[in-house]
């Protein structure tokens, strides 16, 4: 054990000690300027920060200060000025970090009652953004509503007061913004807005054609503040292999209401289902048809005249498969990870760190080690260096600790120290044997050589802002920053080479590079506590070459823990915190097509086999499972619109000559 500590403490260098301490209430008598008053030391040495080095944040976003003023050197002592964004003000503090090299140190402060400014629809549901799905040159008009949840307090404390809503703009040419208002009220703007009034407004859009576009509808008001919105009219287009197709109707028929008609269509998977339902609404709604085995069946049209029919096939396993693999082990499995092969499943656990690797063909152990004994351990990460060696690491004391393997043995080739607080994320550039890793909220990345047998410190990279979760890609890093920004880096030089900037971004808690290298996807951070409810944990995909978030799938009230894709990048599994469940996104029709793997307790990580045949997932609380079940990715194909005509009944008139007839008695016809 002496040459472990030993070790561990040769591989990092010495850092400061930062402290930040806020020592005044929010003043906001200033409004909409916001101010408080905080100290700062440095190794117990009294130092004064700028504007460079201070942030302020909610749990999902950041912003930078208007003004950071030093009041007294000798105290530390400064004011830090910032505008009363909006999105801040859903919840009841604001934290404040602050950082120095390596050094990160954060406060935070009760904030006095602010606007909350949000749009709903009629029901009061929060909108989180936008979509407008519209035919070329045609217009289509949606409508949302304006709502002032909360608002400041009269400076006697006797009411609440008012916005003005100066303008509204939409960044995108050919959609225009009507304000309509409440009823009785300002139909032009400027315009006051109370509480809790709903305010319409409308959207009327007319694209030139069907590509898609993204932009913002920003609400300006009290003269200096604004809250936009993201908003996006069609949708991108993710090309896809597709299998599964239609042979009839393939988009256009004109169909007649009440007749019966047959739907055909090929490319099923040995031993898969169908599930064939129908829209009468372009895709909004769904109803089923039938689930079958057969490549036909026979469908009634309804009466119901429409443009846009639309039939949807979605391919369905039928003869999964399940193992339950039980090492013996007391402890969660709380990361997992196939071989490049698919041939065998490396599982690291919680508590002592064991690492147990399963033949995937077999489903028995193959291999099982300790890491040298450093109190109880969380799981952050487990890979395959080559076919001989694996990489665990995990937290353990406050402390970030590895250790290097070689399959087959029971103890490690290397283990200790690497990071002097506990690990939020790491990355592995595969081509340069380098690991990447940044504490959960870092102003610095720590960058780790690994050798054969060894794993040594390279070098830090400062960063432009403190970070939250990072990936790597083929010959580039990609570094989530707090302020909504994508760093880039060519590695392994690590020279920064531009950035993303995506202001609807909240914190990223997970980020993983989709296997096309194209795209991203991009899991958040959820509002917790907040004043207001309905606000999601996002998952984002985003196009590196358009450099739009193209998806969004906004049903979670948690932030995720997990995120896996397909070999060809269609379809994404994402488990979330506390969740038993891991949807499976077809990112192609933007829908979510099932449940890749259900728990009974809460799901803990999830990987798909590289031949896409195996998923493995495990549980993070009782009971503690470990399942590989075989698995069949549910294809799905949407039709082009089809119409139904309406049913017409036509009448005419006929004429007869008259007709006599004789009978010998009363005859009543």
């Amino acid at each position: 054990m002496r040459w472990f500590l030993v070790l561990a403490l040769s591989i990092l260098p010495a850092v400061a000690q930062l402290q930040l301490r806020v020592v005044s209430p929010v003043d906001s008598t200033q409004y909409p300027l916001l101010s408080v008053i905080a100290e700062s030391r440095l190794d117990g040495v009294p130092t004064a920060l700028d504007d460079g080095t201070i942030a302020l944040a909610s749990s999902r976003y950041t912003i930078r200060p208007q003004n950071v003023e030093t009041l007294d050197h000798a105290r530390g002592r400064i004011r830090i000025t910032w505008l009363a964004d909006p999105r801040l003000a859903t919840e009841n503090f604001v934290h404040i970090f602050a950082w120095n090299g390596e050094q990160l140190a954060r406060d935070s402060v009760r904030l006095p009652r602010l606007p909350v400014l949000r749009i709903v629809t009629q029901q009061s549901t929060p909108l989180e953004e936008l979509a407008i799905r519209a035919e070329p040159s045609i217009e289509t008009t949606e409508r949302f509503y304006l709502q002032l949840f909360t608002g400041r307090y009269s400076t006697d404390g006797t009411h609440e007061l008012p916005i003005r809503v100066d303008s509204i703009v939409s960044s995108i040419p050919f959609v225009q913004v009507e304000w309509v208002g409440w009823a009785g009220g300002s139909r032009t703007l400027p315009s006051l807005v109370y509480s809790p009034l709903l305010y319409l407004v409308r959207l009327h859009c007319t694209p030139p054609d069907t590509t898609y576009r993204s932009g913002t509808i920003t609400i300006y008001y009290d003269s200096s503040l604004s809250l936009a919105i993201p908003i996006s009219v069609n949708r991108f287009p993710i090309p896809a292999t597709q299998q599964l197709r239609f042979e009839w109707p393939t988009g256009g028929e004109l169909l007649a209401p009440c007749q019966p008609i047959t739907l055909r269509w090929s490319g099923m998977a040995l031993d898969a289902r169908v599930a064939v339902d129908y829209s009468l609404d372009s895709g909004t709604t769904w109803e089923p048809i039938t689930i079958t085995t057969e490549s036909s069946t026979t469908w009634t049209v309804p009466n119901a005249p429409t443009r846009g029919l639309r039939f949807r096939l979605r391919q369905l396993d039928g003869q999964q498969r399940t193992y339950r693999l039980d090492d013996l082990s007391t402890t969660a499995v709380g990361r997992i990870t196939f071989r490049s092969d698919g041939k065998r499943l490396l599982a690291l656990h919680a508590i002592n760190g064991e690492l147990v690797e399963w033949d995937v063909g077999s489903r028995q152990i193959t291999w099982r080690a300790l890491p040298p004994d450093v109190g109880q351990v969380q799981p952050v990460w487990v890979a395959y260096l080559d076919s001989m060696r694996a990489i665990a690491v995990y937290n353990a004391s406050a402390r970030g600790y590895a250790a290097l393997f070689r399959i087959g043995a029971p103890t490690p080739l290397w283990s200790g120290q690497i990071f002097p607080t506990t690990i939020g994320r790491v990355a592995l550039d595969t081509a340069h044997h380098t690991l990447a890793l940044i504490a959960s909220i870092s102003p610095t990345l720590r960058l780790l050589e690994i050798s054969d047998s060894t794993i040594a410190s390279a070098r830090s990279v400062p960063l432009p802002f403190p970070a939250t979760a990072l990936t790597i890609s083929a010959s580039e890093a990609l570094v989530a920053l707090l302020d909504s920004r994508i760093a880039r880096y060519q590695t392994p030089q690590w020279t920064p080479i531009g950035e993303y900037t995506l202001p609807f971004l909240p914190h990223v808690a997970l980020m993983s590079a989709l296997p096309d290298g194209r795209r991203l996807a991009i899991g958040c951070s959820v509002s917790q506590p907040s004043v207001v409810q309905g606000l999601s944990a996002p998952v984002f995909i985003f196009d590196r070459p358009t450099a739009q978030l193209i998806r969004s799938y906004r049903q979670a009230a948690s932030p995720p823990v997990a995120l896996t894709a397909s070999g060809n990048g269609r379809y994404l599994a994402i488990g979330f915190r506390g969740q038993p469940q891991s949807p499976l996104w077809d990112l192609a029709v933007d829908m979510i097509t099932g449940q890749v793997s259900t728990h009974q307790g809460a799901l803990a990580d999830i990987a798909f086999s590289p031949d896409q045949r195996m998923v493995a997932s495990s549980s993070a609380t009782s009971p503690l499972e470990l399942v590989l079940r075989s698995f069949l990715f549910p294809e799905t194909v949407i039709s082009q619109p089809i119409r139904i005509g309406a049913l017409a009944l036509a009448t005419d008139t006929l004429d007869f000559p008259p007709t006599y007839a004789y009978a010998g008695r009363d005859t009543t016809f």
